[in-house]
Formats: C-alpha cells, sequence, structure tokens
C-alpha cells in the first residue's frame, strides 16, 4: 500500500494532502462543536444507505406497480424511523437540566468529532462516487487519466471494485434522505404560504403596471411624468420612465402590504408550530410531498434515458437517432444500472409500465 502512495502522480498526492489538511480541521471543528450539538445527517444517510441494502430481499410482486409502490414505500418508512429516532435522541440531549457528568462530556466531543468526518465522508462519497461512476462507464478515464484512482487496492482487493457497484445508490439515497429531512424541517403550512407569498410578489409586480396605466388619478400622474420627460428625451423612453417610477411607487407599497400581511401569518404558523402534534403532522406530511417530488424526478430521468437509449425519439428523425446513438456511445442505460436501487428504479419505473400497459 505504501509503494502505491508513492507511485501516485504529484497531483493526487496534492490532492490527499489537501483532503488530510481539511479532514483535520473538520476533526478539529467537532470537537469543539460536540456530537450533542451538531447535526446527524451524515449518520443517518450511512445507516439508511445500509438498510437500503435489504430491499433486494423484498419479494418480487407479479403486479410490478406494486412491487414499486412496497420498495419506495419500505425505504420512506425507514428513513423517516431513522430521522424519528435521531429526533428523539435529540430532544432527551435538549431536555437535560443537570450538567453532564465528565465522562459523558468527553465521549460528547469525541463523537462530536467522529460525526464531523462522517459527515464530510458522506459528502465526498456522495459526490465523488457520482462523478467517478459516470466517468467510469461514460468515458475512458477509468484507463487513462484516472487508471490509478480506479485501480487502487487495499488488501489485494481494488476499492472501485467493491464500492463502485454502490455509488450511485449511495448519491442516491442520500437525495431521497434529505428530501425526507428537509420536508419536515419546512413543513407543508410554511412552504404553502412561501409559495403563495412568491405568487403574490408575482401578481404585486404585474399590478403595478397595471394600477401606473389604468387606474384613474394614478395613471393621470403617470401621463404628467411622461409629459415632464418629452421634452429632454425620446419618446419611448419618457413613457417607460414615466409609466415605470409611478409602477415602482406602487409596488413597493403593495410589497409593504404584502410584507406586513407576511408577517401576521408567520405569528400564526409559529404558534401552529409550537404544538407538537400539529407539528408532527404538518412536517410529515411535506415529507411525504418531498420526497415524491423526488421520487418522480428519478423516475423522469430513467424514463429519459430509456426514451433515448430505445428510439422513442424516431419522431425526431435524425435529431432523435443522433440522441439515441450518443445515449448507446456513452453507455447512459448502463449507468442507469451500475447500482441495485438505480437499477430498480431504472427497471420497475412507473412512467414505463403504465406505457407499455397502454
Amino acid at each position: 500500500m505504501i509503494n502505491q502512495l508513492l507511485a501516485l502522480s504529484v497531483t493526487v498526492k496534492l490532492v490527499i494532502a489537501v483532503l488530510c489538511v481539511v479532514g483535520l480541521a473538520i476533526l478539529t471543528y467537532g470537537f469543539c462543536r460536540r456530537f450533542s450539538k451538531m447535526s446527524w445527517t451524515g449518520w443517518q444517510v450511512f445507516i439508511l444507505f445500509f438498510l437500503t441494502l435489504l430491499l433486494g430481499k423484498i419479494p418480487v410482486s407479479q403486479n410490478k406497480f406494486v412491487y414499486f409502490g412496497i420498495v419506495v414505500g419500505v425505504f420512506f418508512v425507514c428513513a423517516a424511523l431513522v430521522f424519528l429516532a435521531g429526533g428523539a435522541v435529540r430532544a432527551y440531549f435538549r431536555s437535560r437540566t443537570k450538567r453532564a457528568n465528565w465522562l459523558f462530556r468527553t465521549f460528547d466531543r469525541i463523537l462530536g468529532a467522529l460525526t464531523a468526518v462522517v459527515s464530510l465522508a458522506a459528502l465526498l462519497f456522495s459526490i465523488g462516487g457520482f462523478a467517478l461512476t459516470i466517468l467510469s462507464v461514460c468515458t475512458n478515464l477509468d484507463e487513462g487519466a484516472l487508471a490509478v484512482v480506479y485501480q487502487f487496492s487495499i488488501g489485494g482487493k481494488t476499492v472501485w471494485g467493491v464500492v463502485g457497484k454502490y455509488a450511485l445508490d449511495f448519491f442516491l439515497v442520500g437525495l431521497l434522505a434529505l428530501a425526507v429531512r428537509g420536508g419536515y424541517r419546512l413543513g407543508l403550512l410554511r412552504s404553502v404560504w412561501t409559495a403563495v407569498m412568491m405568487l403574490l410578489t408575482v401578481c404585486a409586480f404585474a399590478g403595478a403596471i397595471v394600477i401606473a396605466m389604468k387606474a384613474p388619478g394614478i395613471s393621470a400622474l403617470s401621463l404628467k411624468l411622461i409629459g415632464a420627460f418629452s421634452g429632454s428625451m425620446n419618446a419611448v423612453l419618457a413613457k417607460i420612465l414615466g409609466y415605470g417610477i409611478v409602477a415602482l411607487v406602487a409596488f413597493i407599497v403593495l410589497v409593504v402590504v404584502i410584507v406586513l400581511v407576511n408577517l401576521l401569518i408567520n405569528l400564526g404558523v409559529r404558534e401552529l408550530d409550537r404544538i407538537k402534534v400539529v407539528r408532527f403532522i404538518d412536517g410529515g406530511l411535506f415529507s411525504v410531498v418531498c420526497f415524491c417530488l423526488v421520487a418522480a424526478l428519478v423516475c423522469g430521468v430513467s424514463f429519459g434515458v430509456y426514451a433515448m437509449v430505445n428510439g422513442s425519439l424516431a419522431a425526431l428523425g435524425g435529431v432523435g437517432e443522433t440522441i439515441q446513438n450518443f445515449a448507446v456511445k456513452v453507455r447512459l442505460e448502463e449507468l442507469c444500472t451500475t447500482s441495485p436501487l438505480c437499477k430498480f428504479f431504472y427497471e420497475y419505473n412507473p412512467i414505463l409500465l403504465l406505457l407499455k400497459k397502454g
């Protein structure tokens, strides 16, 4: 192993040195921050990833729609249980009123350092594994510039040969896990109201323009400004400035009203969030929504690859053929089936099943 490290290129050695420095900094940060005060998402993603390895043990149903629903549902339940367990432990830490003894404080800092490293490892494994899988399947870099990385071995076994088959799964698990966690933290009420606020802002912008041009009295003010500007500039520019200034003032007034309404609504939402049952239901509902959206996105991407590879874009003529040739050349279908969970989403894609059934 030492000989392999010495044989690495200067660039790879520099990358390893930088990672070691960053790792030491992260270790120090976690030790100072403490386990009880840190995010445990890294641990939870790793735990959930290992749990998903058991999804293959679920018996395949004759009805592929039912099988897809069961596997995805079990995954969501596992994710929910993992995050609920983390929430229960954190609630216990927060409920402590007495200062912990020295043994607990020592382990709290040691686990904090370890947690920081695990969080960094989860991020690197997710993004790095995703990139390395694409480069390995879709390019020849695994036999060229990056051959040292792909052929690196420990104890006679190639590291990439062991972890490469699950790299995309780890990325996918992290994505779905973040959807569940993020959805719960955002909550349905807060998210819906945020969407409403964005819509109201767009409406305020459009309304301000209408007010500047059509509202009685205010439109007359716009015309006066246009007349004042017309003597010193182009007529079109004068109209833009005249209507624009009045619209801007109207927009500011409308935004102030929207902000005041937002403050009142947010106070109500915060009061509801203090009710634990309401907060749990609200967060749980939106975690389901976010999980379904991300799962649908994954299915959409998988179906897109299937359509490119299998000539479903033939209606586009030469363009469709070019896309198919490109997809086959870079082995997109192999990329989507290189790991168990990704292969499941590709082969049991409900979009594809519906089209085949139709």
